[in-house]
């Protein structure tokens, strides 16, 4: 059992004990096709996981620290040294800077940048525009001092040796998923309004794009395999999945400019078990 390393928008890891009570009793292959943070995933451990997400930086930290967490590491001390520095003016380099400087950089650079990134940056959100270009702001935090729990990620690190990873749509997965294997999904959630972050990409994931979803549950379905959903109770995921079980929990919205707005919020559970 570990945590998640990485603060991630929508992360499961206040509800995981509320997924966890709602899982099939026995499955094959585990799934999740969004990974974000990974809390599932990691509390789980299952022998056979296949984690996947199309955010490319997310899957290159987690496929760099499965192959050489050391080296992310290294990177990650010295970006630590000359953050201590000056924090603002370093991380508005390595923000601001990337895009331009990283095709000559090795992936485990990009690695230790997205994790110095994630924890220094306003409330670990990872956010960007439609250039793909990074435009959180810094989170106004002085020295760093500890990034993370060394053990949690040593941790994480060998569970992600024996995980397949991928970086591509979770519809590429079709013929990867097979009676009594179970899958995970966890997609930008429908908005609740015209505020309601999903940016997680540049592409903003749509209604045509939550249809779709349904139509790869129902595919699932058709095989014999079980999955279980996560979003928003609005009106329009209620009516798509209205053939399913459906079960609503309360969650706390973390991320927020303004304190007040990090209330509660409805959510849904879909399952087809």
């Amino acid at each position: 059992m570990a945590k998640p390393i990485l603060k991630w928008a929508g992360g499961k890891k206040q509800l995981l004990e509320e997924i966890k009570k709602r899982l099939p009793e026995n499955f094959n292959n585990y799934f999740e096709l969004f990974i974000g943070g990974g809390a599932l995933a990691f509390d789980l451990m299952h022998k056979d996981t296949i984690i996947n997400d199309i955010n490319t930086e997310l899957i290159n930290f987690y496929d760099c620290l499965k192959k050489d967490y050391k080296k992310v590491l290294g990177f990650l001390d010295f970006f630590i040294k000359e953050y201590n520095k000056n924090p603002r003016v370093f991380y508005y380099i390595l923000r601001d800077e990337y895009e331009t400087m990283s095709e000559s950089k090795s992936k485990y650079f990009k690695a230790a940048r997205t994790l110095l990134i994630n924890k220094t940056c306003f409330n670990g959100l990872y956010r960007v525009n439609s250039k793909n270009n990074f435009n959180v702001p810094w989170n106004q935090k002085a020295e760093i001092i500890n990034l993370f729990d060394l053990d949690n990620l040593k941790s994480v690190v060998n569970f992600l040796k024996t995980v397949k990873i991928f970086n591509k749509s979770f519809d590429n997965f079709r013929d990867d998923i097979k009676k009594g294997d179970f899958v995970y999904l966890d997609p930008p959630y429908d908005k609740l309004n015209k505020t309601t972050f999903n940016s997680y990409n540049p592409s903003e994931f749509t209604r045509e794009d939550q249809k779709k979803l349904r139509d790869f549950c129902d595919y699932i379905n058709n095989v014999g395999a079980y999955f279980l959903v996560s979003n928003h109770s609005t009106e329009f995921i209620l009516d798509i999945y209205k053939n399913y079980n459906i079960i609503f929990v309360d969650a706390r919205r973390m991320i927020n400019s303004n304190k007040n707005g990090r209330g509660f919020i409805k959510e849904v559970l879909i399952s087809n078990f």
